[in-house]
């Protein structure tokens, strides 16, 4: 179980930007999947190495739950690839993965049994469809407009019960992530919201946030 007061701790101390983000070079192989930087490249979330691997360890945990691919590192056939990963403190789990190939988009999404502040569960809920072109376009046009692919890797905010909000970029040699904590209704949330609706993965009244 995921201590809350390390939580609360880390979380307490991003309130400012690290830097402007940049785009970081696909590892050609990934680390075993058990370690903590097989999803998520060391330092990736700061130069304070405990806030680091203390965010690395635990969204991989929920990732690994899933069975998801990691994005930052092995080889891919996909021309560009977006995941949001969305932690509840109190809520159960979800990704959602759009990756766009050369003769299709394909959206994947997970629900998972737990709790995005404690233990991951299992899979409870799982979707898989091809997403039109329409769909596709709406999608980058949303990116675009929160300019995900600059923003900082870790965003202001912070506190104790909330949510997490993760954005994962992947084109065929760079990624990028930006994370922020309970962000206010914008760009930023907007792409995660139009993502939620893509995959057609239903949210209890009350519990978007």
């Amino acid at each position: 179980m995921i201590d809350r007061r390390l939580v609360s701790l880390f979380l307490a101390w991003w309130v400012l930007p690290i830097g402007v983000g940049h785009a970081t070079a696909v590892k050609p192989t990934c680390p075993a999947i058990g370690k903590n930087d097989h999803y998520f490249p060391r330092a990736i979330f700061g130069l304070d190495l405990e806030m680091d691997k203390s965010s690395r360890d635990w969204y991989s945990r929920h990732l690994r739950a899933m069975g998801e691919p990691s994005l930052s590192c092995g080889e891919t056939s996909a021309i560009e690839i977006y995941r949001f990963i969305w932690l509840r403190s109190f809520d159960p789990p979800v990704a959602i993965r759009v990756v766009r190939a050369a003769s299709e988009v394909r959206i994947v999404g997970y629900e998972l049994s737990g709790q995005g502040g404690y233990e991951p569960g299992k899979i409870r809920h799982r979707i898989d469809r091809r997403l039109s072109e329409d769909e596709w376009w709406k999608l980058r046009a949303a990116v675009d407009v929160a300019g995900l692919w600059n923003l900082p890797t870790v965003g202001p905010g912070g506190g104790l019960d909330g949510s997490m909000w993760i954005y994962e970029m992947r084109r065929p040699s760079s990624y990028r992530v930006s994370a922020q904590w309970t962000p206010e209704p914008g760009a930023f949330r907007d792409v995660g919201l139009l993502l939620l609706q893509l995959s057609g993965l239903r949210v209890v009244d009350g519990r978007l946030y």
